[in-house]
């Protein structure tokens, strides 16, 4: 069945299974969404709006008026307190309406549905199309009843219009308060809001595509610089996770600067002469037992990178990779690769691919972050517990984020200089941001420049102490996700049908390997692409294996998938 949005509650953020959607939940706890505050006759309504509708008062137009026409008489009794019309144009189904009326037990013809958010009670009252239904939610002792209607073309996947209103009842329902139930709308952590949207990571697929819109109604409704700045820094992770790298770098300039654009060329390396920077990391890493790179955390090509060096470091003598990113999973190692639950930046695919490609070459995974009062002494105390303390033959390589990695001796010390003075040991640290902003007009890469004395450069005042600094030059446009770093990867063409996709909505293609989807509910995908009805042949960098691709809208709806095998 052709999925084509309809209602206010699919756009108000809802996922396949319900109970799990983001809502105001009984006792006040707010979650994801712009809450709007209605005052009538001394009833206070309080909705949850993401984008697609807008509760309002007054004169109802006509298509509202239309569907108030077709509620049965006793309902029309009821009183009116608001109603929905689409803000976009385009869509001109979504409609609602919110009436109040006294208590009642729920009479002949009426189903219940039952869930952490509450109980209610809902009827189909106009079986015509686009079917029309009635859900009564208890406020004590009145009610209200959200009246919504369906259209049978409009729902996603293959579903009946009333499972599709099983799903996503309770996200209109728990949202509706009135009188004590009434929460004014706070501002909330970007990242929290992204975290309910994104979805339970420990038994389903998470949402990869709706933490954008979340994040994106967030940032335009932020006050003040440092909460917009904390939504940029968020969609700069989620624009990570979905392969879109271009927008990630975006998001995350604008987070550093406060402001959109790109950073103007370094002055100081143009004219350097440059050399790979594999070669000479894997040189100067011969003579060290640790040998640390940091990452810009939305900078999936930092990651490719260590990854691109892990057979070459394994045959070099290393034998732990220690991932800063990395939860605690005591599964990992015997799976063989990362689930959703296994951390938070390895839900992002080239993360979850070092990981997978680190298991496969024999190393030993080590998760040593802390959340302690003095993080970067515990994280290097955690990596020599976990490491050398347990076997003193190891050689580990580490991948912190950002500063864990500086050598600097003024306080506070990094985590690598707590390391350093805990183990007595000379480390070889790697910086891959420091340059992560810069661009130059030269071949995609990852590059070393040289002083004139043939000495790796090093800036005057670095912002992270190091012994080296890499920089990325990256590829660019819409297919510049980086890729796997698995030996004999690749490039795997899909061709998503064109009548898949749903107007005016956001699609991606989920890349999931074949094995990992019979083991676990969760795995994180080989890739993720996004897709448009412009870009319906996503490349996907793979190596043989089986795999199966999904494609998926932003409330998390598989509309199409296909099984593949590289050979």
């Amino acid at each position: 069945m052709r999925a084509r949005i309809c209602i206010s509650l699919i756009l108000t953020a809802v996922f396949a299974g319900g109970c799990t959607a983001p809502a105001v939940l009984p006792g006040g706890r707010t979650s994801a969404g712009y809450n709007a505050g209605f005052h009538h006759d001394r009833l206070r309504l309080h909705f949850q709006d993401w984008g697609s509708t807008a509760l309002q008062t007054g004169p109802l137009d006509e298509a509202a008026r239309t569907m108030w026409r077709r509620l049965p008489a006793a309902t029309r009794r009821a009183t009116l307190l608001a109603w929905s019309r689409p803000k976009w144009q385009d869509l001109p189904v979504h409609r609602l309406l919110v009436l109040r009326r006294p208590s009642r037990p729920p009479g002949p013809g009426y189903q219940w549905l039952h869930c952490p958010a509450g109980s209610y009670a809902y009827r189909r009252v106009d079986a015509r199309e686009p079917a029309l239904f009635e859900a009564v939610v208890p406020t004590g002792r009145q009610e209200l009843v959200v009246a919504l209607q369906i259209a049978a073309d409009q729902v996603g996947g293959n579903r009946s219009v009333d499972a599709y209103l099983r799903e996503n009842l309770p996200v209109i329902a728990s949202s509706v308060r009135t009188g004590n139930g009434y929460v004014p709308f706070v501002a909330a952590d970007p990242f929290a809001l992204a975290a309910d949207a994104f979805g339970d990571a420990q038994s389903q697929h998470g949402n990869y595509l709706l933490p954008l819109t979340v994040l994106r109604q967030a940032a335009a409704r932020a006050e003040g610089a440092a909460e917009l700045g904390a939504c940029w820094q968020a969609l700069a992770t989620y624009h990570s996770f979905v392969g879109a790298s271009d927008s990630a770098r975006s998001y995350f300039f604008r987070f550093g600067t406060g402001s959109p654009g790109r950073a103007a060329e370094p002055t100081t390396l143009t004219g350097l002469p440059r050399r790979p920077a594999a070669g000479e990391v894997l040189r100067r890493a011969a003579a060290h037992r640790f040998v640390l790179f940091n990452e810009a955390h939305t900078e999936t090509q930092h990651r490719a990178f260590v990854a691109a060096l892990l057979p070459d470091l394994r045959r070099a003598g290393f034998t732990h990779l220690a991932v800063e990113a990395l939860a605690e999973d005591s599964a990992l190692e015997q799976r063989g690769f990362p689930t959703l639950a296994s951390g938070f930046y390895t839900r992002e695919p080239t993360m979850a691919n070092l990981l997978r490609t680190a298991l496969a070459l024999g190393f030993r995974l080590v998760a040593y972050d802390a959340q302690s009062g003095n993080r970067e002494r515990d994280q290097a105390q955690n990596l020599l517990v976990k490491t050398t303390a347990r076997d003193p033959q190891a050689r580990v390589v580490v991948l912190a984020g950002h500063g864990h990695i500086s050598e600097a001796d003024a306080a506070p010390l990094a985590m690598a200089r707590w390391l350093q003075q805990l183990s007595g040991e000379d480390l070889l640290t790697i910086n891959q941001t420091e340059l992560s902003q810069r661009r130059l007009f030269i071949p995609p890469g990852a590059y070393v420049f040289q002083e004139e004395s043939g000495a790796a450069w090093q800036p005057a005042q670095p912002s992270i102490k190091s012994d080296l600094y890499l920089y990325h030059q990256a590829e660019e446009g819409p297919q510049s996700a980086a890729k796997p770093p698995y030996p004999g990867a690749r490039p795997v063409r899909l061709s998503v049908p064109a009548d898949s996709l749903l107007p005016n909505l956001a699609h991606v293609v989920h890349v999931y390997a074949a094995r990992e989807l019979t083991q676990v509910p969760n795995p994180v995908p080989v890739s993720i692409q996004p897709v448009s009805p412009g870009a319906l042949q996503p490349v996907m960098w793979l190596p043989h294996g089986r795999y199966r691709a999904q494609l998926r809208d932003q409330i998390g709806h598989v509309l199409w998938q296909a099984d593949l095998r590289v050979d």
